[in-house]
C-alpha cells in the first residue's frame, strides 16, 4: 500500500492495517498441519487422512535404535542359551549322580560278594593234622575268623591245656605250702599266622577269660626277652613244644619286671619273700641257671633269639630232701 493511500486512509483503517501485519507475522508455516488432503480425480473424491507424525530422523539416531534392538535381541539369545545350559548341566549332574549312586552300590556288592567268599575260604581252609595223640597233650586248634584278630588268612588259635604252677620267685624256690595255693589250670592261646607266632596268651580254663598272675596285662602277656615272634611252627608238635617252654618261662615270678604286684588269688610279693626254701646253711636257695641276668631276663630265659632246653628251667633240680627239710621249719601262713 502507498504512502499516498495511507495519507488518504482514515486513522480506523490504518489500525487495521497494522493488526492484520502483526497477525501475519506471528503465524510459524511449521505449526501448520493438515488432518488431511481431498483430491478429485474424475468422478472420484480421493481423501487422504493423517497416519503418523514423524520427524526428520539423523544418521546416528538410527544407529543408535539400531544398536539397540540388536543388544535386546542379544539379550534374549543370551538368556535362552543360559537357560539351556543350566538344564544341560543340571541333566548331566543328575546321570553323573546316578552314576556314582550306581557305582557305590557296585563296588558294595563286590566287597559283600569278596567278603562272602573269604568267609567262604576261611570255611574251606583245611585244618592241621591233628590227632587224638595230640588231643591227649592238651592240644586243640580253631580257625581264626577276620572278626577275631584281623587277618585270618592262613590264621589258626591254637589252645594247650595246662597249669600255671609258679616255683621260684626271682630264681629262689617257693616252699610247696606256697606253691600248690598258687597252682590253676589254665588255657594257653596260641594265635598262629602262616608259621609265625603272633601271640601267645593265658587264659582262665572256664570261661576262657584273661587269666590274672604277675606278668599279665589285659590283654596280653609279658614273656620277657623270649622273643615268640622269631619262633616258627611246622607240625602240631612244634606247637606242643612252644606251648611247653610257655608254661616253663610262667615258673618263675620276676620280681624285676612286674605287671601286676597284686593279682588276683595270688599272694603278694612280700609273703612270696617270706616263704622261700632256705638250705642247710640258713640262706635262700638259689636255683642256678646258666646264662641268666636276673635283672633283666624273664624266668631264666636269656636274651638268645632261639629258645632252647638249656635256657629254660623249673625247680626240678631242687631235691625232695632239700625241700622237704625247708618246709618242716615254716610255720607261718604263707598268705599272710
Amino acid at each position: 500500500m502507498s504512502d499516498d493511500t495511507q495519507d488518504t486512509d482514515t486513522p480506523e483503517q490504518v489500525k487495521m492495517n497494522e493488526e492484520l501485519q502483526a497477525l501475519l507475522s506471528s503465524i510459524d508455516l511449521s505449526d501448520v498441519k493438515a488432518n488431511g488432503i481431498q483430491l478429485q480425480v474424475g468422478g472420484q473424491l480421493l481423501k487422504f487422512g493423517l497416519a503418523e507424525e514423524t520427524t526428520t530422523t539423523s544418521e546416528e539416531e538410527i544407529k543408535e535404535d539400531l544398536k539397540t534392538q540388536v543388544n535386546a535381541k542379544f539379550s534374549q539369545i543370551k538368556e535362552a542359551v543360559n537357560v539351556k545350559l543350566f538344564e544341560i548341566k543340571q541333566s548331566i549332574e543328575e546321570g553323573n549322580r546316578e552314576n556314582e549312586i550306581r557305582l557305590e552300590r557296585a563296588l558294595a556288592d563286590a566287597n559283600e560278594r569278596e567278603s562272602q567268599a573269604k568267609r567262604k575260604l576261611e570255611d574251606n581252609t583245611l585244618m592241621p593234622d591233628i590227632t587224638s595223640r595230640h588231643a591227649k597233650q592238651g592240644l586243640s586248634v580253631v580257625k581264626a575268623h577276620s572278626n577275631d584278630y584281623g587277618s585270618a588268612e592262613n590264621s589258626y588259635i591254637w589252645l594247650f591245656s595246662g597249669t600255671y604252677w609258679p616255683k621260684t620267685y626271682n630264681g629262689h624256690p617257693l616252699n610247696e605250702r606256697t606253691v600248690k595255693k598258687m597252682v590253676s589250670p589254665i588255657v594257653l592261646e596260641i594265635r598262629t599266622v602262616g608259621d609265625k607266632i603272633e601271640s601267645i596268651v593265658v587264659r582262665t580254663a572256664v570261661g576262657f577269660k584273661k587269666f590274672k598272675h604277675y606278668h599279665g596285662y589285659s590283654g596280653s602277656d609279658c614273656w620277657g626277652n623270649w622273643n615268640i615272634n622269631n619262633l616258627r611252627w611246622n607240625t602240631p608238635d612244634d606247637v606242643i613244644v612252644i606251648a611247653e617252654k610257655a608254661l616253663a618261662v610262667l615258673e618263675n615270678i620276676n620280681g624285676n619286671s612286674f605287671a601286676t604286684r597284686t593279682p588276683t588269688g595270688l599272694p603278694r610279693p612280700s609273703t612270696l619273700a617270706k616263704n622261700l626254701i632256705k638250705g642247710e646253711d640258713g640262706e635262700v636257695v638259689q636255683v642256678p641257671v646258666p646264662d641268666m641276668n636276673v635283672a633283666a631276663a624273664r624266668a631264666g630265659v636269656s636274651v638268645q633269639a632261639e629258645f632252647t632246653t638249656n635256657n629254660v628251667w623249673s625247680t626240678t633240680g631242687v631235691t625232695e630232701a632239700v625241700a622237704t627239710e625247708a618246709i618242716e621249719g615254716i610255720d607261718d601262713d604263707p598268705f599272710e
